[in-house]
């Protein structure tokens, strides 16, 4: 079988001309992923499809079944045509094939604006590059379909920098899993597509490019399921059950569904519960140059509470780029004690309860802002004993944050003394209830050098140090 792959390999490779489609021996009997017409062979295939099911040979009459043919696809679809059909305003694209002319306006033209790529920064190119992606905007009403014929495709080895890239992909489409960045390089966040918002991919699609966040500058290998390297390299971040994260088939995250005016949609997830893996990696890209955009403040599309301690937790969310009205809706019951509340300028703010499913419009009138509250009912901890924790940040400057425990109600002195043992500071000096304390401690007035913090009650007297660095 696999003598026979090379012998038909290398038969296809001897008779593919220079230019134009691909003119080989094999009629396509049954297409699978791929078109045969008058000969001509034209790669359309997508995951986990065979190019072709079945080819016979036009002068033998020799049949191939599918079972091997896939892996002719990576040599025998060297000349391809590739169809794009672009969005009204801005798309994330890659130039699907290679050509001898790879200006933007060569690919497509009718765009009415230059090609972007982004390094950190946007900057306009003027060559585009298999493998990378460009911010291209369109009229409206958009082009019809962009036929394109050129070189296919098959495996690009692509620079990134550390921080946000944006990657192209190939001709044809490749799960986002196998795409392998070399060490150092690993992939810290998931990849994000964009069709008027951003919404999380698993498939690279021929024609798309693709946003994903690497750790170090150096090189990122798209190839096929054939081309792949050695496991040992890591690939993209994986998502473990176990975890209840967002993308995960047994999560815990609630969804939260925004659609714009102009069918754009979006969904932020949030969970009242503990997330024990990183959620920096449902951190969003940078935002688009229009189109509908919701994330949390903190930048992610997914949230959880930082500490398990608070009986409210509050999930601010930010929207940008929109047209209004937006409909938000939730088609299930999300939080018994939760409610999402709305603020418009001037009034009071709205509360919708999250107990039920439901749908809300905003609209652009003086919206301000709009949050997630979820109120649980928790039993408040008491500490077993007093205790006194260092200071955070140390060394600091001007302010950090000193910690301490009272397991029930005492009289609390705290102060800060120099290293001859003078009193400089007194941060508290009073009775205090049990519980988890923090005080902020601000230095704007005190000189470079090491200080001491003394903590007292009747029963205890525990003493640490900090550095304040001008």
């Amino acid at each position: 079988m696999k003598t026979k792959l090379i012998i038909l390999t290398l038969l296809i490779m001897a008779v593919y001309p220079l230019y134009g489609q691909l003119l080989h021996p094999w009629w396509v009997t049954d297409g699978g992923g791929g078109k045969s017409q008058g000969g001509t062979f034209l790669l359309n295939a997508s995951v986990g499809q065979a190019a072709a099911m079945r080819m016979t040979h036009i002068d033998t009459g020799k049949v191939l079944e599918s079972g091997f043919i896939p892996g002719i696809r990576s040599q025998a679809g060297y000349l391809m045509t590739a169809e794009i059909l672009p969005q009204a305003a801005w798309n994330l694209i890659s130039p699907p094939v290679k050509r001898s002319d790879m200006r933007p306006a060569s690919f497509y033209p009718g765009a009415s604006s230059v090609a972007y790529a982004f390094t950190g920064n946007y900057v306009v190119e003027d060559t585009l590059e298999a493998g990378n992606a460009y911010w291209i905007q369109f009229p409206t009403p958009p082009p019809s379909a962009y036929v394109l014929q050129g070189t296919a495709v098959l495996r690009e080895t692509v620079f990134v920098f550390p921080g946000w890239t944006m990657l192209g992909s190939l001709s044809y489409p490749i799960l986002a899993s196998t795409v392998t960045p070399i060490s150092p390089v690993t992939f810290t966040t998931v990849f994000y597509g964009f069709n008027g918002s951003y919404r999380v991919e698993d498939t690279l699609k021929p024609g798309h490019g693709y946003w994903v966040k690497t750790s170090n500058m150096g090189l990122v290998v798209l190839a096929n399921s054939s081309s792949m390297l050695e496991p040992s390299i890591k690939t993209i971040v994986e998502y473990d059950d176990n975890e209840s994260g967002p993308l995960s088939s047994k999560s815990q995250f609630s969804s939260l569904m925004f659609e714009d005016k102009d069918g754009n949609k979006q969904s932020v997830q949030f969970s009242s519960t503990l997330y024990k893996g990183d959620l920096n990696r449902f951190e969003l890209p940078p935002l688009p140059p229009e189109g509908l955009d919701v994330r949390f403040v903190s930048g992610r599309f997914a949230e959880a509470p930082i500490t398990d301690k608070e009986g409210k937790q509050i999930f601010p969310l930010k929207i940008s780029g929109g047209k209004f009205p937006i409909l938000l809706k939730w088609e299930k019951p999300l939080a018994e004690n939760g409610w999402i509340e709305i603020l418009y300028q001037g009034e009071k703010p709205k509360q919708y309860s999250l107990s039920n499913c439901g749908d809300i419009k905003i609209v652009e009138d003086n919206f301000v802002s709009a949050k997630i509250v979820i109120q649980r009912s928790v039993t408040q901890e008491i500490p077993r004993e007093f205790a006194l924790f260092q200071n955070y940040p140390n060394p600091f400057n001007p302010s950090t944050k000193i910690r301490y425990d009272v397991p029930k109600t005492s009289r609390v002195v705290l102060k800060v003394f120099n290293l001859i043992g003078q009193e400089v500071m007194t941060l508290i000096d009073g009775i205090e209830e049990p519980g988890f304390k923090s005080v902020e401690l601000d230095a704007s007035n005190l000189a470079s050098g090491i200080y001491f913090y003394k903590f007292q009650t009747d029963e205890v007297t525990l003493t640490k140090k900090f550095i304040l660095i001008r």
